[in-house]
């Protein structure tokens, strides 16, 4: 059962306001939360709602009609996802077996390089050096990652190459 959100009837009706206010008065007035990325959702959208005597589950339902997304309420969160418009096929990296990296990178000088990217070649799949130049990644085995950082010539090694021991982040 969804949590019930009371509202006065006289601050229930909202005509033509963006999404993006609507969110915020839901926050204001009775406490919820929502929780997405801003490519989820068009928050500039204009809409109209009613929210007397409605459960957070319908006002969400309301703000977010018209959107791809779903939602799910915790707590005083409403948690927005976008929905799949493709129906999800694994991708041979998905089907493959993964297998963490660790590797710390550093300069000519031995300091470490912080902030530098590290993606799986043809995904996604990233992640950023840390403040000591180190980073930890899940790839497909036969990966390649390709790494990156301003001011510096970028490269692409194979985890195979990086398993074996030939190489040195």
């Amino acid at each position: 059962m969804l949590p019930y959100c009371s509202v006065r009837a006289d601050n229930a009706e909202y005509d033509n306001v963006r999404v993006k206010n609507a969110m915020e008065k839901l926050k204001k007035e009775y406490g919820y939360s929502f929780v997405f990325e801003s490519s989820d959702v068009n928050t500039r959208k204009q809409i109209s709602v009613s929210l007397t005597n409605a459960s957070a589950g319908e006002a969400a339902k309301q703000i977010l009609q018209g959107q791809e997304v779903s939602y799910e309420i915790r707590d005083k969160m409403i948690i927005v996802k976008r929905k799949s418009t493709v129906a999800e096929v694994p991708t041979s990296a998905d089907t493959q077996q993964r297998k963490q990296i660790t590797g710390l990178l550093v300069d000519e000088d031995g300091e470490p390089i912080i902030g530098a990217n590290i993606i799986e070649k043809g995904s996604q799949n990233g992640t950023v050096t840390d403040a000591d130049g180190n980073f930890r990644i899940n790839v497909a085995d036969n990966a390649i990652l390709q790494i990156s950082f301003i001011g510096y010539i970028s490269q692409e090694i194979s985890v195979l190459a990086v398993s074996w021991g030939g190489v040195n982040l």
